[in-house]
């Protein structure tokens, strides 16, 4: 499966803009990788007449590849004489502006139209907003959406399902920083199952979310018997959530071995921070016996 680069390429009402030079041919799009598309735009030259106009131009390729043909259709103002919109052999659509009397400047706004029949996979489309009503893999291994930097940040299989390996998400244990933690105090963690992108400040014991978003937020305290009223409190931006501001609250007043269970659904802002407060009573943590599981994640 061959790659095909498409540059400046648009889709679905947004546009590229490109300056255009004064008695000069301009490349504006390469459409080397379409059997068929169209553009759809306009064109503003300022110069001691000003003009404005739109134009649509259908590109096709001739049945034998060999060449291309374009059929641009002009309404608003009329070009200048020697205005022309033309596509060369290889598929790169160029405007030429004649030499313009009182020339200042020009422009072109366009975009690109049309199902992508022929086209060969894999392909890099430029645009900041892409819109889809229908679209198929031609293969079982589905979509692959890269950034500029080549990291994928997202993916789908041939059965519709969203991958997305980049999504913020931590878990893990108390694992050894802590035994027998008693209140009042953050709770801290070093031993992590999953951590990709949260950041654990294990000095001040928060946890950092990099990107806004709903974020679930859960923890299992395990709490220690023979010791009371034991409290279990989730703080957003503060280091002693009490019961009034709390984002995630476990209690009990059973002095026996207990499991509690915590599991918010909140807002938070890029950079805001969660700790575990333990306010009151114990929790049961060995390096040999170890409890107190949470995990912090971006649903949504």
């Amino acid at each position: 499966m061959s790659s095909s680069i498409l540059s400046r390429q648009i889709i679905n009402g947004s546009k590229t803009q490109i300056a255009l030079s004064n008695n000069n041919i301009t490349n504006i799009q390469n459409v080397s990788s379409y059997d068929s598309i169209e553009l759809n735009g306009w064109v503003d030259i300022n110069a001691t007449i000003k003009y404005r106009f739109s134009f649509k131009s259908i590109v096709t390729k001739k049945g034998d590849g060999s060449d291309y043909l374009i059929s641009p259709q002009i309404s608003g103002d009329a070009p200048p004489d020697g205005f022309d919109i033309n596509v060369t052999t290889s598929g790169i659509v160029q405007i030429t502006l004649p030499n313009i009397s009182g020339f200042a400047s020009a422009s072109t706004q366009f975009g690109l139209s049309g199902a992508t029949i022929g086209i060969s996979l894999p392909l890099q489309i430029e645009s900041t907003r892409i819109s889809f009503s229908n679209i198929q893999a031609k293969d079982t291994t589905g979509f692959i959406f890269q950034n500029s930097s080549g990291t994928t940040v997202g993916s789908t299989n041939n059965f519709g399902y969203w991958f997305k390996p980049q999504q913020p998400i931590i878990s893990g244990q108390i694992g050894t920083a802590m035994t027998n933690p008693a209140a009042s105090q953050k709770i801290a963690f070093n031993e992590f199952w999953v951590n990709r992108g949260i950041t654990y400040d294990s000095v001040n014991r928060r946890f950092y979310v990099p990107v806004a978003g709903v974020y679930r937020i859960s923890m299992n305290p395990f709490f220690k018997t023979g010791v009371t009223a034991r409290r279990l409190l989730v703080g957003i931006n503060t280091d002693t959530p009490t019961i009034t501001n709390h984002y995630g609250h476990a209690y009990s007043e059973n002095a026996e071995y207990e499991t509690a269970c915590i599991n918010s659904v909140v807002s938070l802002n890029a950079n805001d921070y969660i700790v575990f407060y333990l306010s009151s009573g114990e929790l049961y943590n060995q390096s040999s016996d170890k409890f107190n599981q949470f995990s912090i994640e971006l649903i949504g």
